[in-house]
């Protein structure tokens, strides 16, 4: 099952791969070539299932500048997933950015950033995201919904109660 921002073409582009694409079970042969980062090779291992990459020689490991990260967590912030996502989420966003490749991914979060960012993306094993979430982060205690402005990857409490803060859905 493929499901993606656009229609799979056999031309020739690069594709910016996930760690649940390789976990998909699903071979990826045909998306070459393939990028990913080193993040995503420690994550499979830390998992115990880095010898999924042995199926792709040719892949290639980069990362992404800082200021390609930046603007991907910029992108986080605006759809309300920064809190959603890993370092490694960041790094792959970043690169889809640098590199202008097609996101290949199951993790929602990365494919909301991707809609947003207009970046083509493709989910392998889920049917994938069908509209762009905004998420909000309301306070448990008062239910003040945070600024985008006020949040960054650490903000756990409310600034004005002191209470805990939850991810909602915003349209």
């Amino acid at each position: 099952m493929f499901s993606s921002s656009e229609t799979v073409m056999t031309q020739h582009r690069l594709f910016i791969v996930d760690s649940s694409a390789f976990l998909s079970g699903k071979l990826l042969t045909f998306f070459e070539p393939m990028v990913t980062t080193e993040s995503v090779k420690k994550e499979l291992r830390r998992l115990g299932k880095e010898d999924v990459l042995s199926n792709y020689p040719n892949i290639i490991y980069t990362y992404p500048s800082e200021k390609d990260i930046e603007s991907a967590k910029e992108l986080a912030k605006q759809t309300g997933d920064l809190k959603r996502l890993s370092s490694t989420d960041i790094e792959l966003i970043a690169l889809a950015i640098k590199m202008k490749g097609t996101v290949v991914s199951d993790d929602y979060s990365i494919q909301n950033i991707c809609k947003k960012a207009h970046i083509p993306y493709l989910s392998l094993s889920e049917k994938g995201i069908s509209e762009l979430v905004k998420w909000k982060l309301r306070c448990r205690g008062c239910g003040r919904y945070l600024d985008e402005k006020e949040v960054d990857e650490k903000t756990e409490r409310c600034p004005v109660c002191g209470s805990k803060l939850r991810l909602v859905r915003r349209r």
